[in-house]
């Protein structure tokens, strides 16, 4: 193992993951307060002062409670130990992937739309050609007119 590729000290990693969750909950727009009812409501005893200090780097995670922040803030587990500006880039890159398949799957969905009116039209026209004659004239239209 080089130089470049020690891991980082049990110090960084915490800074890291404090800074990961103040981010995320910040962004979500979620209190230190509701943050804390949701980790007690998953049997975490938390108060708003736990996250303060989780926050501050005060206080130590446990993996179970890394578990349920992850759950609660809608992101993996892995996130909380990224560098905060790779992980911003993990991010952009997963909405981007995101909005690329919600974007398919219009495109999948208009397209299957327009081959039901292009059926749908080619029905027609042969219909239509079956009551109009080469000349644009009614075929039968008195044996048409007599069964409606």
């Amino acid at each position: 193992m080089t130089d470049d590729d020690q891991l980082p000290s049990p110090d960084d990693t915490e800074q890291r993951f404090a800074a990961n969750l103040r981010l995320l909950r910040e962004r979500q727009d979620i209190s230190q307060v509701k943050l804390a009812q949701e980790m007690a409501a998953r049997g975490w005893p938390w108060r708003q002062q736990t996250v303060t200090r989780v926050e501050n780097g005060q206080r130590m995670i446990r993996f179970g409670e890394a578990t349920a922040l992850a759950e609660i803030l809608h992101t993996p587990l892995e996130r909380f130990a990224r560098p905060v500006s790779e992980a911003d880039e993990v991010e952009k890159i997963r909405a981007a992937d995101a909005r690329l398949r919600e974007s398919f799957e219009a495109v999948v969905a208009a397209v299957c739309h327009l081959l039901d009116a292009q059926r749908t039209a080619e029905r027609l026209q042969v219909l239509n050609a079956g009551v109009h004659g080469d000349e644009g004239e009614i075929v039968n239209a008195p044996a048409r007119a007599g069964r409606a």
